[in-house]
């Protein structure tokens, strides 16, 4: 995508502009929407196993990693940052809901994505014997719900709230970041005014609480791999969307 680059930018407007280069490539490649090549043009845009698998591991060390970040919290050892260690709870636990959510509609389109091509391609190849207004507007409607079941929208935008989005994907990069930095230990005000770094203060954190953090930065690395899948998904979605668009400018306008 060209000028799509968030979940946000979806809309008509963008749409029409993205569908330019797709409607090009379609006008050269394609003579019907067959259910084949409807396909071959969404296939880059299709979920896989492997996606579903990336995601479910994230989920699956989010809570033990959330449960550890509050045991460091309430042994209250001088050694830690107990506001970056509560900050890092809240963005997980906030994390958690969207992820979980994106884990369904990733299975439920993983497990309609065929049945959508399929009948896509039966409605686009009925729109030219369309004769009555009944007919189009029974059309329409079936496009539409395929839209709003990609989409999870009646509008052309992608409803991305509860769900995995630039916010969230920003936040774990930013704590996979922050552990590899020291960021649930504790910087005294000599090391602030040193601008000392996590090397610099190691000597004097006992070995085993280095490990722990080596251990929840581990975890929260497997967190991040979840939610960047969760957000490809959502984005290939949206170029799915794109394709859809395309198809049936490209046949009304034949």
């Amino acid at each position: 995508m060209l000028y799509i680059h968030k979940l946000s930018d979806l809309n008509a407007k963008s749409a029409a502009i993205e569908s330019i280069q797709i409607l090009r490539s379609i006008r050269q490649q394609e003579s019907s929407p067959t259910q084949e090549n409807l396909g071959s043009h969404l296939s880059g845009s299709f979920i896989a196993n492997a996606d579903i698998a990336v995601i479910e591991q994230a989920i699956l060390v989010l809570q033990p990693t959330i449960a550890r970040l509050n045991a460091i919290l309430a042994a209250r050892n001088p050694v830690h940052e107990p506001v970056n260690v509560s900050r890092s709870i809240q963005g997980l636990t906030q994390v958690s809901g969207n992820l979980a959510r994106n884990l369904e509609y990733a299975k439920e389109m993983l497990s309609l994505q065929q049945g959508i091509v399929s009948g896509v391609a039966a409605v686009l190849n009925s729109i030219p014997f369309l004769r009555t207004a009944a007919e189009k507007s029974e059309a329409n409607a079936a496009l539409s719900r395929y839209f709003e079941l990609i989409l999870r929208s009646k509008d052309l935008s992608f409803n991305y709230h509860e769900m995995i989005s630039e916010g969230h994907v920003l936040l774990v990069k930013d704590l996979v970041e922050s552990f590899a930095n020291g960021y649930v230990f504790h910087y005294t005000l000599e090391d602030e005014i040193r601008k000392a770094n996590f090397e610099a203060i190691k000597h004097r954190i006992p070995a085993h609480l280095l490990q722990e953090s080596c251990d929840v930065a581990a975890s929260i690395a497997q967190v991040k791999e979840g939610v960047d899948r969760a957000y490809d998904v959502n984005m290939r979605m949206v170029s799915q969307s794109l394709v859809l668009f395309s198809f049936i400018k490209w046949l009304v306008s034949r």
